[in-house]
């Protein structure tokens, strides 16, 4: 007679099911019903592979597969290239430590409170919200990539770190109900999609009345000497002239940076100005941005993320993204804004 093998649901299908209020089908907008070690299925019967204890949920969106289109470009890039990588992290201790070298990543961890709820969008190998989970959050992460995914799977369960669950989505497509998310963060990705404003609408939806989205992108300003660099790439070793590849100690991290941003098959820039007028047009207060639109206060709002900031001009707002390019410039131009959600 053969022993009978209970099947243990990862935790990914688990939370997956047993928030009923919380995910819903991205064909149907139904609860998900039942799951399973290869399946998860919704209400209305649509089914979502499970592998390696990962939900593939992925959704086409309408435009996908049009010339404008790039969600398969991008895939094909990061599942090559996931990043960032988990080189020299291998502890919770090591995973804090790597994060903190952020110092607007400390600011946020102390700023959200105790018990929150926390969309990631596009966390690629989920460093980031490991590291707000630690604080007893409630942490989702969500990319495209399955391969990097599967990495921030491998890190939580090696470490118990069960406060958060990680699944494939399409961004234009999402998973969850409207309005759930105390935070949604967004960095490094819409700027990677052909559809930045379109996925900043749909997952702008997601946020709670009076709670707040954090969005990251490129700054068409600021990204100018990567630009640069970027041509002559082309040319010379690029660890003679990037800042920060200099600074990595292997190969591997040179490489992933390097692929990332010199070699990514597609990306825009943006400004403040711009994520303003998304921010005005769906019902969200501009409360900050980094660097500030106002001379001298981005140091603020790096150490306080949710206060309303200084207003400025719009003539100040593209002065302070010109000025900024010495400081910004040197890692790649990324600019932040922080929107408030009108009750």
């Amino acid at each position: 007679m053969k022993e009978r093998v209970e099947i243990v649901n990862s935790l990914d299908v688990q939370t997956l099911v047993e928030n009923s209020a919380l995910l819903r089908c991205p064909i149907c907008q139904a609860s998900f019903a039942a799951g399973d070690s290869n399946c998860v299925v919704c209400e209305q019967g649509h089914r979502f592979p499970v592998e390696g204890g990962l939900p593939i949920l992925f959704t086409a969106h309408p435009e996908y597969g049009s010339k404008t289109d790039v969600t398969d470009v991008m895939k094909a890039f990061y599942m090559e290239n996931p990043f960032p990588d988990y080189e020299d992290t291998d502890s919770v201790g090591s995973l804090i430590d790597r994060a903190e070298q952020s110092v607007f990543a400390r600011a946020l961890h102390q700023a959200l409170p105790l018990g929150a709820r926390v969309l990631e969008v596009g966390c690629g190998t989920g460093q980031l919200s490991l590291y707000l989970s630690v604080a007893k959050r409630q942490v989702f992460g969500v990319d495209l990539c399955p391969n990097s995914l599967q990495l921030a799977r491998r890190f939580r369960d090696t470490h118990q770190l069960n406060r958060a669950t990680f699944y494939q989505m399409n961004l234009f497509r999402p998973i969850f109900k409207p309005e759930s998310f105390d935070l949604v963060y967004c960095s490094g990705v819409l700027h990677h999609t052909g559809f930045p404003r379109k996925g900043f609408e749909a997952i702008s939806t997601l946020v709670k009345p009076g709670r707040y989205i954090i969005i990251g992108l490129y700054n068409r300003y600021m990204r100018i000497p990567t630009h640069l660099r970027r041509i002559l790439s082309r040319f010379v070793d690029i660890r003679r002239i990037d800042p920060i590849v200099r600074r990595f100690s292997t190969r591997k991290k040179q490489e992933t940076w390097f692929m990332d941003q010199y070699r990514n098959p597609h990306e825009t820039d943006h400004s403040i100005g711009e994520v303003i007028g998304w921010f005005e047009a769906n019902g969200f207060d501009f409360v900050n941005s980094i660097p500030s639109p106002k001379f001298g206060k981005t140091a603020d709002a790096v150490s306080r993320p949710f206060e309303e900031g200084a207003r400025a001009s719009a003539a100040e707002t593209v002065l302070s993204q010109i000025t900024a390019i010495p400081t910004f410039g040197r890692e790649g131009g990324l600019f932040i804004v922080v929107g408030k959600r009108r009750r």
